[in-house]
């Protein structure tokens, strides 16, 4: 069947959708094969326009007036949404961003934006984006224990008598500084650590139950006796009770006691760190802290209790996000709001 009425408004319109094919590339496969057949329909002369051209006509119109339509129809087998298509558009050109610099650039409310990133966690697609930082922390930190256990073995840290150890404080401060910097200036890093379990973060904390290995120290006469006392009990309580604030106390519900618990760790560590420094000064003729200063015990304090105070630091970042309003207890993860007055 042929028709000829308009045939140059038809023609018209077939050399502007071959133009749109060429537009558009990534036209679903369907169109572009109704596409090849007009070409092909085309080429057989003058007058041979069949009626089945107008449906690309309307494809045609339809590519223009919604263009969206056909993009999302290549997206919709990875199961994204519009909504999670647009921010991961968002997020490829803009890089590392926050939160809130993200809401601003998609134009959409706070929570709108949470929780579609809820989802988009749920799908995997979240954590993939934060497994470079995993990466990264995970061989940074086996760096970091190599080079503690290395220059313990080469004897860095002995200092002489009644001397302060410098290198003592160079060890134990410049890994919490460079954590520091790099979560202060990297939106990517802190939403990493931000996004750790806090419940498994203090958990960790349990190790510190081995401080009994200061008492026996001390019992020995090895290390000055105030030093392994207010060390060795500090870290046994920390340690004894570390199980406790991770299941009882890590969640909004109990957000106070969760912080005052992580700042009495850091507490010990600081009270820990500041007499070994000063046990010279305090006793000049006492017993010295120079085991400390070699393997095993200076694992200790050139590896261990940096990491432990960054575990605090976090934990206690953590906390501070997190509402205070009263929260239902459920063992979930997350728990759900109750209002006021019916804790």
């Amino acid at each position: 069947m042929r028709t000829t009425p308009g045939l140059p408004v038809v023609r018209k319109e077939l050399e502007r959708s071959d133009h749109a094919s060429k537009a558009f590339p990534r036209v679903p496969p369907h169109i572009a094969a109704l596409n090849e057949q007009q070409k092909e329909e085309q080429n057989k002369g003058p007058g041979t326009i069949f009626l089945n051209h107008n449906k690309c006509i309307c494809i045609y119109c339809l590519i223009m007036s919604n263009p969206p339509t056909f993009v999302l129809s290549r997206i919709r087998p990875l199961g994204l949404r519009a909504t999670q298509f647009t921010l991961l558009q968002a997020l490829s050109q803009a890089g590392e961003v926050s939160q809130g610099t993200l809401r601003g650039i998609l134009a959409i409310d706070s929570t709108t934006l949470t929780r579609t990133l809820a989802i988009m966690g749920g799908h995997g697609i979240r954590r993939f984006a934060m497994s470079k930082y995993a990466k990264l922390s995970a061989g940074l930190l086996a760096a970091w224990l190599v080079f503690s256990l290395s220059s313990s073995a080469l004897h860095l840290y002995r200092n002489a008598p009644n001397t302060p150890p410098t290198a003592f404080g160079i060890a134990v401060v410049t890994p919490i500084l460079l954590f520091l910097v790099w979560f202060a200036s990297s939106p990517g890093f802190r939403q990493f650590v931000l996004s750790l379990s806090p419940r498994t973060l203090t958990l960790v904390q349990s190790m510190r139950i081995a401080g009994f290995v200061f008492l026996v120290l001390g019992t020995y006469k090895i290390l000055p006796a105030f030093f392994a006392l207010s060390a060795g009990w500090g870290d046994i309580a920390i340690g004894a009770t570390a199980s406790l604030a991770a299941l009882r106390l890590a969640n909004p519900a109990h957000r106070e006691g969760f912080i005052f618990w992580q700042v009495l760790g850091i507490a010990d560590l600081v009270n820990a760190l500041a007499l070994g420094a000063l046990a010279g000064v305090i006793d000049p003729h006492g017993i010295p802290t120079a085991a400390m200063t070699v393997l095993p015990m200076s694992y200790i304090p050139t590896f261990a209790v940096p990491l432990f105070l960054i575990l605090h630091i976090i934990c206690i970042a953590q906390a501070r996000r997190w509402p205070t309003t009263g929260f239902a207890a459920t063992d979930n993860r997350f728990r759900t709001p109750t209002p006021q007055g019916q804790e």
